[in-house]
């Protein structure tokens, strides 16, 4: 079934204030592990912080599966065995509500479902026409999952474009018709039920983005103009509404990098110069509210930068590696990064965050760290309750107790991280750091009034 989309145009007009990123010397991640991927050639990786797993979907170079498993707290790889059904994904999509990922071909059965839990496999959807896909970096995002209508959204290299839509509980397949442009990569917004399709005009003089509603499949055509085109990475923080589009841009009559930054309600824009730097990916960390790009400056050099508000933009170098694809464990505060190391292969690279941030957090965020912590129900009711006890201080207006009992708890959680990974009430070390950290930023929040 084809649905003919009705289209809008929309010229928008650049606001006239843009802000300009310089990276700063200071690295805002540390280096905590690195995972080998040895015999494999690895596209996007996805990260499914509720569970703990990162998943990558690739190619294996001597057969086998193209579906890689990693265990967010031990970093250990291994393999989903797909049996007769081999294939190469183009793209993988999660559901961070039932932990199912969703893998994607470019012909035949169309879908893939695997259950992260039980690591049951089945077959899903009827054959299509090939997926857009890329032998090259970077790899685009091509499938994402709407949560809220369960419908897995891809983009067909057709002409005109085509947005398959693949409804997961009727298991049924329509198409939506997308203008006349280039099709670059998806992103879908589960809260306003919005898919969106950064493009490019066919003589590529500007940047278009295409918003598809899921309601009713109706298309609004966005147009950047010629002050920025070439999009290639695109992502959508779903906490505040704003879409983030990397691409190339004309600031001040100056051609540079940029950053576009899109107001989901009415669609207006801003640009951001990144300092010449080409972003390969894009990713967000809405707890934090910051974005996350990998890509290379105009000079060679292989960068992961965060974009963190009123905290400008901070810089990691990654040396000799040619990135594919970034992912964010919003709990953890990790930053996962897959490519190709010109020495050792196909890796991912484990980033946690240098030493403790100077804001001060809310206690309700620490208790939802708590209560995604990958431990022993018991561990995690202990340490909630302790955080009970600090917000009843806090509500008896008794700051001195609050910050006292915070300090116990960090002792706790020290305790518990030191307990072995083999015991079931035990912490990992990084997430033990992590807690005690956040729970830093909280005692900075709690002020002690003077006598």
């Amino acid at each position: 079934m084809t649905k003919q989309s009705p289209l809008a145009l929309v010229a928008l007009v650049l606001a006239s204030a843009t802000t300009t990123f310089t990276a700063k010397d200071a690295s805002s991640q540390q280096l905590e592990a690195v995972i080998q991927m040895a015999d494999y050639l690895p596209f996007r990786i996805e990260a499914n912080d509720s569970i703990k797993r990162l998943y990558i979907a690739g190619e294996s170079l001597v057969g086998g599966s193209p579906l890689a498993m990693v265990d967010g707290n031990e970093h250990s790889l291994r393999f989903v065995d797909f049996g007769s059904e081999f294939f190469v994904p183009v793209g993988i999509s999660l559901d961070r509500e039932t932990g199912d990922v969703y893998a994607v071909r470019e012909s035949g059965p169309l879908v893939t479902r695997v259950d992260a839990l039980k690591d049951e496999i089945l077959i899903l959807g009827p054959p299509s026409e090939s997926l857009r896909t890329r032998r090259g970096t970077p790899f685009p995002r091509l499938v994402d999952l709407n949560e809220t209508t369960n419908t897995l959204y891809m983009l067909a290299e057709t002409f005109p474009p085509k947005l398959l839509a693949f409804d997961l509980d009727a298991e049924t397949l329509s198409e939506v018709v997308l203008p006349e442009f280039f099709a670059l990569a998806i992103e879908a917004n589960s809260v306003t039920n919005k898919i969106f399709v950064a493009a490019s005009a066919l003589d590529a003089s500007q940047g278009i983005l295409a918003v598809v509603d899921g309601a009713d499949s109706s298309v609004t055509t966005i147009s950047f103009g010629t002050s920025f085109f070439s999009q290639q990475a695109i992502v959508v923080n779903e906490s505040t509404n704003t879409l983030y589009v990397g691409g190339d841009g004309v600031i001040d009559d100056v051609f540079t990098r940029a950053l576009a930054v899109v107001d989901g309600n009415d669609y207006s824009f801003q640009l951001v110069d990144i300092d010449d730097f080409e972003v390969a990916d894009l990713a967000v960390d809405p707890r934090a509210n910051r974005v996350v790009a990998v890509g290379r400056e105009s000079f060679g050099e292989v960068q992961l930068r965060t974009f963190e508000g009123s905290d400008g933009m901070k810089a990691t170098p990654l040396g000799e590696f040619d990135v594919h694809s970034v992912a964010v464990d919003r709990y953890a505060g990790r930053i996962y990064v897959l490519g190709m190391s010109f020495h050792q292969g196909p890796q991912v690279l484990v980033f946690g965050p240098s030493g403790c941030s100077a804001d001060p957090k809310m206690l309700n965020e620490l208790v939802s760290s708590v209560q995604n912590l990958a431990t022993s129900p018991e561990t995690a009711a202990s340490l909630l309750e302790q955080l009970e006890r600090v917000q009843r201080a806090l509500d008896r207006e008794r700051p001195a107790v609050a910050r006292e009992r915070l300090a116990r708890f960090q002792v706790d959680v020290v305790q518990f991280s030191n307990l072995g990974a083999s015991d079931p009430n035990a912490v990992s070390l990084g997430d033990g750091n992590r807690i005690v950290c956040e729970a830093t930023n909280v005692l900075g929040g709690i002020e002690v009034p003077a006598n």
